[in-house]
């Protein structure tokens, strides 16, 4: 997962990206009951939806964690690191681009398999031969 900007929470800057950003990843961690934390739109607007799965997902994984701001996500704070593992561990990765009014979220794949380099011979030339003839 890329890094926040800013930190994203009740009184904090929620720029669209870093919104967005939280509420793609947590509506792919699932939690204990199997459901996703953000069920809500991705639309980078921090609100009641927003703040709960963020209160949510940090009670069920940094509530350990000494001085973390509660219900607030720092941008290298414990929650972005709980979150980065939890994508991980289940093979995930999340970009987003937020240029405008536009938001590209791109889930993708972060356990790829394996890709072996296959040997390519060169393409044959066509046409005359540029190398040197000889006349005789």
């Amino acid at each position: 997962m890329q890094s926040l900007s800013n930190a994203v929470g009740t009184g904090q800057t929620n720029a669209r990206g870093d919104v967005a950003l939280i509420q793609a990843a947590l509506g792919l961690i699932t939690n204990a009951s199997g459901t996703t934390y953000h069920t809500g739109t991705i639309d980078g607007a921090h609100g009641p939806a927003t703040q709960g799965a963020i209160n949510a997902f940090q009670a069920d994984h940094t509530a350990d964690v000494p001085h973390i701001a509660a219900g607030v996500v720092m941008s290298e704070g414990a929650t972005p690191v709980a979150i980065r593992a939890v994508l991980t561990a289940n093979g995930r990765d999340l970009r987003v681009l937020a240029q405008g009014n536009a938001l590209s979220i791109s889930p993708a794949r972060l356990l790829m398999p394996q890709l072996r380099p296959v040997p390519c011979a060169p393409k044959p030339r066509s046409g005359p031969s540029s190398g040197p003839t000889s006349q005789m």
